[in-house]
């Protein structure tokens, strides 16, 4: 009778442990989602005043300045990619590590 209401719990946890996962992984998709698509539109407009503005060497010489200027956005962003790859890892690690001490 333990053994049925210990398995029925962990499956009850399992499933709104997972409902929290999904959840988060939906929130996290939006958001990106959502700065893919405003920074489309701003790249889109910057490019179409840039294109009619600038010569084509003026236009590269701005473009690496930029390079240059947001390099360090571009390594903020790798920190950043690499930290949440380190938490999913370790979190799914952990979810697989309770679960088999929780089914032994």
């Amino acid at each position: 009778m333990a053994l049925t209401i210990h398995s029925a719990l962990l499956l009850s946890t399992f499933a709104h442990l997972f409902l929290h996962l999904v959840l988060l992984e939906v929130f996290v998709l939006l958001s990106l989602l959502l700065a893919l698509v405003l920074d489309h539109s701003t790249s889109h407009s910057v490019h179409k005043l840039l294109g009619t503005t600038l010569t084509c060497k003026e236009l590269a010489v701005a473009v690496l300045f930029l390079f240059g200027q947001n390099a360090d956005v571009f390594f903020l962003c790798l920190d950043v990619v690499f930290t949440l790859t380190n938490l999913l890892l370790l979190s799914s690690f952990l979810v697989h590590l309770v679960f088999n001490e929780h089914l032994l």
